[in-house]
């Protein structure tokens, strides 16, 4: 399993999110998996960001959690543009409706 489950990147205006594993809740989270509060501290890094691209590959997980999710990325201010790169299961596919 891979370390980089939530990978970012900031290049002046633009952002890219990698989405990559499970989506869990906080206490169950490991190294490959996300919760909506890990994702929250790395989205508030983009603050000031025009773009988010979102990549995802992920079977899903936590319909509390991924719900947070995309209600982040829905209120974020930047125009979201999401990219299934193998799957999105269950509520990964919610997660990529919060693209614009």
């Amino acid at each position: 399993m891979t370390k980089n489950f939530l990978n970012l990147k900031k290049d002046g205006e633009q952002g890219e999110i990698n989405i990559y594993g499970e989506v869990v809740p906080e206490s169950w989270r490991w190294d490959d998996e996300m919760s909506a509060t890990h994702f929250k501290d790395q989205l508030d890094k983009f603050d000031g960001v025009k773009e988010i691209t979102v990549n995802i590959n992920s079977p899903g997980g936590s319909v509390y959690e991924g719900v947070a999710i995309y209600n982040m990325l829905k209120r974020h201010k930047a125009k979201v543009i999401v990219n299934i790169d193998g799957l999105a299961a269950s509520i990964a596919s919610v997660i990529a409706m919060a693209g614009d």
